[in-house]
C-alpha cells in the first residue's frame, strides 16, 4: 500500500471478489483478509473500492470507514446493465458505500448521465486523446469536482411492487439534491418489456409535498400535476449510445407552499 501511495495512486481497487479474490470461506480469514487491507490501506491514506463483490462483501464494508465504493454492476458500463447497477444500487446504498458502474465511453451521454445520477465516482474508458471533454463538462466542475445529486438513484417503490406482483415495468428510478428548502428531483426512465412504455411517477413520491412543475427535458415539454397526482411520459427501450440533450435544473419547497414554485424534475432517456 505504501508504495501505490508513493506513486500517487489515491484509491485502491480490490478485484475479483466474487471469484480469485475470495479468502478461505471460514470464522476467520475474511476478516483478516479484508482487515488488512483496509488496516494497511488507511496507514498509507489510501480509500478502498470492492470490485465484483458478493452480498457479505457490502456488508462487510460497514467495518472500514475507508471502504468508500462498490462497483455494482458487471463489466463494461451499458445499456444491457442498468438494471443490474440500479437493484444492487440499494444495497449499497443501504451500508453506506458509493456505487460505481465501471468505464464506458464519454459520448454515451446516457451512460454518463446515469453514471452521474448514481452520486459516485465518474469514470470513462475513452482511449487517450478521443475523450469527449464537452460530455464529461456536463457532470464535471472545471476543478474536477462531480456535480452530483445528494443520494445515489434507485428504483422507485411502485417498480418495485410492480415486479413483485410478476410484472414487468418500465424503470422509473430517481434521485434528489436539496438546496435549502428546495429540493431538485431527478427521474430516470427506460422501457424494458417493449420497445416504449408509458411510465409515471408521483412527485410527492419523491417528498415534494407542494405544487409541483415536471419538465421532460428530452421531449421539451412541461406539466403541472395536481397535488397527490401523477405525471406520465413514453419511454423507450434502454440503448447505449444516445446523446440526448441533458438539463436537469428543476426544483421544489417542502412544507408549505410559498410564492416560490416549487419543482421536480422528469428525465426520459429518448
Amino acid at each position: 500500500m505504501s508504495y501505490l501511495a508513493a506513486a500517487g495512486v489515491t484509491t485502491y481497487e480490490q478485484d475479483w471478489l466474487s471469484a480469485g479474490a475470495q479468502p478461505a470461506y471460514n470464522l476467520t480469514a475474511p476478516d483478516e483478509f479484508f482487515g488488512n487491507m483496509a488496516k494497511y490501506a488507511a496507514a498509507s491514506g489510501l480509500t478502498i473500492q470492492y470490485c465484483m463483490p458478493l452480498p457479505r462483501d457490502y456488508l462487510q464494508t460497514t467495518l472500514y470507514d475507508n471502504v468508500t465504493h462498490l462497483r455494482v454492476s458487471g463489466d463494461r458500463f451499458e445499456a444491457s446493465k442498468w438494471d443490474q447497477f440500479l437493484y444492487d444500487r440499494q444495497l449499497a446504498r443501504a451500508v453506506g458505500v458509493w456505487p460505481w458502474t465501471d468505464v464506458f465511453m464519454s459520448t454515451e451521454t446516457t451512460n454518463l448521465l446515469l453514471c452521474n445520477l448514481s452520486a459516485g465516482p465518474v469514470g470513462v474508458g475513452d482511449p487517450i486523446g478521443q475523450e469527449s471533454r464537452a460530455s464529461i463538462m456536463r457532470v464535471v466542475r472545471p476543478d474536477g469536482v462531480i456535480v452530483k445529486p445528494d443520494v445515489p438513484i434507485v428504483p422507485d417503490d411502485q417498480t418495485y411492487l410492480a415486479e413483485a406482483a410478476g410484472r414487468r415495468p418500465p424503470m422509473v428510478a430517481w434521485t434528489y439534491s436539496d438546496h435549502g428548502d428546495l429540493r431538485y428531483g431527478y427521474v430516470f426512465s427506460y422501457a424494458r418489456n417493449a420497445p416504449s412504455q408509458t411510465a409515471s411517477f408521483q412527485p410527492s413520491a419523491l417528498g415534494i409535498t407542494g405544487p409541483a412543475y415536471v419538465q421532460d427535458y428530452f421531449a421539451g415539454t412541461g406539466t403541472l400535476p395536481p397535488a397527490g397526482g401523477s405525471t406520465s411520459s413514453t419511454s423507450r427501450a434502454a440503448r447505449t449510445g444516445w446523446s440526448p440533450r441533458w438539463d436537469p435544473r428543476e426544483s421544489r419547497s417542502s412544507g408549505t407552499p410559498t410564492s416560490s414554485s416549487p419543482w421536480a424534475s422528469s428525465a426520459s432517456p429518448q
